[in-house]
């Protein structure tokens, strides 16, 4: 079985730029693992990437948001059922 890989990031903006932790995690595998990394990121790096996304084009629509399920779980089904 393949693992899942997953990761967080939370940062906090500071004067000069953001710091924080990584967190990484592989699970089901035989020996799952977790490490986290301490994350700094430049003023000039985190003051591009939010011009950039302020710059981003968007169109707001009104309404109650409804995502679409695709499927609801992965259980196998009984044969006979």
């Amino acid at each position: 079985m393949p693992g899942t890989y997953e990761a967080s990031y939370h940062l906090s903006i500071y004067e000069d730029g953001a710091t924080g932790e990584a967190l990484f995690s592989l699970s089901r595998v035989e020996t799952p693992t977790r490490q986290s990394v301490a994350v700094s990121v430049p003023k000039q790096v985190v003051t591009a990437f939010l011009a950039t996304l302020a710059a981003t084009p968007t169109t707001l629509l009104e309404g109650d948001y409804n995502p679409p399920l695709l499927r609801t779980d992965d259980y196998p089904v009984r044969s006979g059922q």
